[in-house]
């Protein structure tokens, strides 16, 4: 992992809480459809194609499952297209006004909602009527599944998931790796307000996230994790940048950084301690000028010594 400065270490070290963004990041952000359904006069070819016409514009993973579930899938203009953080996407297709989203965004554009449609449902709206929807599945990371408990055995107290997908879908992925927490439906700003609220609390947060909804939060914590194959704008407001994307190296990182936070904290006191006692002898004319340069050079080395020795 890149850290941008040797100040951003001592709040890893401390860190208390740890809250992931699910998505790309406890999961591998490759998902695939498990149901589609059309409705009315609108037939699943139509569907897809207006999805994944969308879906192209974003840089969200959805628009891959949507390729990977057809290989045959008529790509249309999209004119007036907007991403709706946290609630999905819009656009204009052949003069059709056209929302892909959750729930939240058929209520922002009172558009009335089946009661037959799954809570966990993408939908697929056409001129404020709903056309059908999709249920996705996501592939979860291997290193997850281990995640929660390497993070426990060096003193992390809680590990959260902070996400913008509906509580179903959460606590499928959520419940799988066990972690303490579980918070969905979330807006970016809502998911700032949860480490905000921890902050005020005396909690020191690392957020680990790798979309354009997490900067916000990235920001926000007390140090921020961007995914390495996550969005550029979630790498420039991050304190530290995964390369290897391995999720389970967090705990080796937290620990290396305790190391050093030691090793920084026992030269300080060294250092004092040589230098009040140089100090004092020379206070009472006991200790010749040589003797500070010479404590002052070994006092040097020998916290050089210090911190390449506990080095691993």
């Amino acid at each position: 992992m890149i850290i941008k400065g040797t100040k951003h270490i001592e709040n890893l070290a401390g860190a208390t809480v740890i809250a992931f963004d699910k998505t790309g990041t406890l999961t591998t952000g490759n998902m695939k459809i498990d149901i589609l359904e059309s409705f009315n006069s609108y037939n699943k070819e139509t569907i897809l194609s207006y999805i994944y016409s969308l879906e192209l514009l974003s840089n969200h993973p959805i628009g891959t499952a949507i390729k990977n579930y057809s290989k045959e899938i008529e790509q249309r203009i999209v004119e007036d297209y907007k991403e709706i953080a946290g609630h999905g996407l819009y656009g204009k297709i052949e003069d059709r006004e056209i929302l892909f989203g959750n729930r939240k965004l058929l209520e922002q554009y009172e558009i009335k909602m089946n009661n037959e449609i799954p809570e966990n449902a993408i939908c697929l709206s056409v001129n404020k009527e709903i056309a059908g929807y999709v249920i996705l599945t996501e592939e979860i990371r291997n290193e997850s599944n281990d995640i929660v408990k390497e993070l426990k055995d060096i003193g992390i107290k809680k590990v959260i998931m902070l996400t913008g997908d509906n509580l179903k879908s959460a606590k499928t992925i959520g419940n799988r790796i066990k972690v303490d927490e579980i918070k969905a439906n979330l807006l970016p700003k809502d998911k700032l307000t949860v480490i905000e609220e921890l902050k005020k609390v005396n909690e020191k947060v690392i957020f680990v996230g790798d979309g354009i909804n997490d900067s916000p939060v990235l920001a926000s914590s007390s140090f921020g994790i961007a995914m390495g194959t996550g969005a550029s704008i979630a790498s420039i407001t991050a304190d530290g940048i995964l390369i290897s994307n391995n999720i389970s190296t967090l705990s080796s990182i937290i620990k290396t950084a305790r190391c050093a936070m030691k090793v920084v904290k026992a030269n300080i006191v060294f250092s004092l301690i040589i230098k009040a006692i140089v100090l004092i002898l020379g206070g009472v004319g006991i200790a010749p000028i040589w003797l500070a340069i010479l404590a002052d050079t070994g006092v040097t080395f020998l916290t050089v010594l210090n911190a390449v020795k506990n080095i691993k």
